[in-house]
């Protein structure tokens, strides 16, 4: 994420060790958050598959799953790549 911001704003370099200092600061406390949180919505996320795949044929359920296997393997990996601990951006999927 500090990589983006100081791309995007052109952070001077006391800005930049202001922001990550920032950042570090509440990221213990929005990744407890998180942990709290996630499991409702893994659940959530859970039935809307199930949900959507009851609407769709059979081949069209496996394309789905796919589908969606793909796109979080994605998130996970722009997760990675960021380095962040947590979401691109410090958005939630």
């Amino acid at each position: 994420m500090m990589d983006e911001l100081n791309q995007e704003l052109r952070l001077d370099p006391a800005q930049r060790d202001s922001v990550r200092a920032i950042v570090q600061r509440h990221r213990t406390r929005m990744t407890a958050v998180w942990e709290t949180v996630r499991p409702r919505f893994d659940s959530m996320r859970a039935q809307m598959d199930s949900e959507v795949a009851r609407q769709l044929t059979p081949d069209q359920q496996a394309k789905y799953r796919d589908h969606v296997a793909r796109y979080r393997h994605q998130k996970d990996q722009e997760k990675t790549d960021t380095g962040s601990g947590g979401r691109r951006g410090g958005r939630r999927q």
